[in-house]
């Protein structure tokens, strides 16, 4: 760790060490001089990163990591800009990063099991809170001395009410801690986080991660070939009720998978009284906060009802007359609107006037003309209730334009439907570095028409692993040197692939890319030079 004293940033914070440093970000240890205790600090310089996507996610992941006050959570205790750079300050929790108690071979079997509680507590509320941590692995759960757990990093975070900055799709991650959705770019939800959730546990309780390959792309290979079955040998030492539990956490298919950290909780003997629940904010859900308008609505009509039927009550009824005829009485007087010279029109809504008045007794009655009724335009009435509009929402991954009949609308990620009148549009969605995606839709009246788009989908994807190493050209333009840290997005088709090496042949292949599929490709070079020496002998 690098050592530094005597330092103030942003005014506030008082540098003890510096723990990660590069051109784009630091994270320190820090005094925070208006709280009096100590914090860690993390810091983005905007001024030397041009990758817009990457400051947004470090400001969600102030944002989100805000809303949550759960024990088993890293607390955000401040965030901020100063200048060119944002910053966040965390707790400090002194802690080792689970990895180490993983090693550790002191553990028991109970203590093991107290830590993978406190794990899935964690999840529950982050997940109740509709937040996707994405990135559960040993390198981001903390524990101290005492044996207390916090998740942290909620850098790749996603909340789900929210425009996404990665993509619900999008491939993030440590992939031998992905689940095999997620490891394919597929839609990725709370329970995605439960197979990563349930993989660390494997490795806490049996100290393997079955699905680790010699390389990345073994590791995906792993996750996308994955049968239940492997885990088998694993878990034959652990008890049959953690068995059942690690199976279910780690089934393939997310039907199968359990659907939420609680029902984890429950099968681990947890009582629902330790299980925290977050409150119910109903006002942030539109279509609840309608609901509710509706109702107190249809409740204030009714009072008006019921004060009318008490009005005319008392006017049949003489002895309830004589009962309001007492000093200060109250009186309830219902006019009825004379229009076109029409004396007793019909009573309705529109033209009921409750009126409330003191009447001293032996006090002539005075009555209060009504005021001259609203006159209302029926044509244009008619003329505005017949143009129909319904709405669009467009989700789009990464983010685009969005062309409406070649006219640009918006940009996404919007933050609420647009509203179009109702026809049909043709719909095209724009970003440079992907095809155009065109598509017609029809806005109905009154209805929500929805356009979910992974751009990342039109692609296919190729996973390349060289021994030793090698350079990639595709159809002659050079693509990079292996080994290659991701997996490579190319456009669906046919392709040449050459991959070159100073001291063996060039080894040529046409390469079939599919839509939404991962070629996984190997090479070894050695293997083919033998080959060709055995071809000349």
């Amino acid at each position: 760790m690098n050592q530094v004293t005597s330092e103030i940033l942003f005014e506030k914070f008082e540098i003890i060490e510096c723990f990660k440093k590069d051109e784009h970000a630091s994270v320190y240890l820090a005094n925070h001089i208006y709280l009096g205790k100590k914090i860690i600090l993390k810091v983005l310089n905007t001024k030397t990163i041009f990758d817009e996507a990457k400051i947004e996610r470090f400001k969600r992941e102030a944002k989100i990591m805000a809303k949550l006050e759960d024990p088993n959570i890293i607390k955000v205790l401040d965030f901020g800009t100063f200048n060119e750079f944002f910053y966040i300050s965390f707790e400090y929790f002194e802690s080792k990063n689970l990895r180490a108690y993983i090693k550790d071979k002191s553990l028991s079997l109970e203590q093991k099991k107290n830590l993978v509680v406190q794990l899935f507590k964690g999840l529950n509320y982050a997940h109740q809170n509709q937040i996707i941590h994405r990135d559960i692995k040993p390198e981001n759960i903390l524990v101290n001395e005492k044996s207390e757990l916090k998740i942290g990093d909620f850098g790749l975070a996603l909340a789900l009410n929210d425009n996404f900055v990665t993509s619900q799709y999008a491939i993030v991650g440590t992939p031998c801690y992905m689940s095999p959705e997620q490891v394919q770019g597929g839609k990725l939800t709370s329970q995605s986080d439960l197979f990563s959730a349930g993989i660390l546990a494997l490795e806490l309780f049996t100290e393997k991660n079955p699905f680790l390959g010699e390389d990345v792309n073994q590791t995906i290979s792993n996750l996308i070939n994955y049968n239940v079955e492997i885990i088998e040998a694993y878990l034959i030492n652990l008890p049959e009720e953690l068995q059942q539990i690690l199976r279910k956490l780690l089934s393939k298919k997310t039907e199968r998978r359990y659907k939420s950290a609680k029902e984890v909780l429950q099968d681990l003997e947890i009582p629902l009284s330790e299980i925290r629940r977050t409150p119910f904010y109903f006002l942030k859900n539109r279509k609840i906060l309608y609901s509710v308008a509706s109702l107190v609505l249809v409740l204030i009509i009714a009072l008006i009802f019921v004060f009318v039927r008490q009005g005319d009550q008392i006017n049949d009824d003489p002895s309830l007359s004589e009962n309001f005829s007492g000093e200060n009485s109250v009186k309830m007087d219902i006019s009825i609107d004379e229009q076109d010279g029409n004396k007793g029109s019909e009573l309705s809504i529109d033209n009921l006037n409750p009126k409330v008045e003191t009447v001293p007794s032996e006090i002539p009655e005075t009555r209060v003309e009504d005021s001259e009724p609203e006159i209302i335009n029926d044509n244009n009435t008619e003329k505005i209730a017949s143009i129909a509009f319904g709405n669009l929402y467009v989700e789009c991954i990464p983010w685009a334009h969005i062309y409406l009949d070649d006219r640009r609308l918006d940009t996404t990620p919007i933050s609420e439907p647009i509203d179009l009148r109702a026809g049909i549009y043709n719909i095209k969605l724009v970003h440079p570095e992907y095809p155009d995606y065109l598509q017609t839709i029809e806005i109905k009246p009154d209805e929500t028409s929805r356009i979910t788009v992974n751009l990342d989908t039109l692609y296919g994807y190729l996973a390349c692993n060289v021994f030793p190493w090698g350079d990639v050209y595709l159809n002659d333009k050079f693509l990079g040197q292996t080994p290659f840290g991701n997996v490579v997005k190319l456009i669906p088709g046919s392709h040449v692939l050459t991959v070159k090496h100073p001291e063996y042949p060039d080894v040529v292949e046409r390469i079939n890319i599919i839509k939404s599929d991962t070629l996984v490709l190997h090479v070894n070079l050695t293997e083919t030079l033998n080959n060709k020496f055995g071809a000349n002998n």
